[in-house]
């Protein structure tokens, strides 16, 4: 096994080095973690950071960033988000933040 992630997106294989030369390097009893640490960055971050960008300009462009940066990742609940005309609503864990109608 080598310092790589293969994965299938939309039925072609493809292959990434977790890191440069990631396919010339084993992996060891000794790199073992660095290797599940790079995998788990690459699986939950890499390879959708292009999706998670798109969605972040979308979402800005209904509610400005400045507005959602005072709340951290455990208070903001994004909920009932309906579009094409229909109010969209934001909440808390426990209230309504705003509403906003298009």
């Amino acid at each position: 096994m080598s310092l790589q992630d293969e994965f299938e997106t939309f039925g072609v294989v493809e292959t990434v080095e977790l890191k440069p030369g990631g396919a010339n390097l084993t992996v060891t009893e000794e790199n073992k973690a660095e290797f599940i640490r790079l995998l788990c960055e690459h699986r939950l971050k890499g390879r959708v950071e292009h999706q998670l960008n798109a969605f972040k300009k979308g979402l800005y462009e209904i509610v400005p960033e400045e507005s959602l940066r005072i709340f951290d990742e455990r208070e903001l609940e994004v909920s009932n988000v309906r579009l094409g005309g229909r109010a969209t609503r934001f909440y808390s864990a426990d209230s309504d933040l705003f509403s906003v109608s298009s």
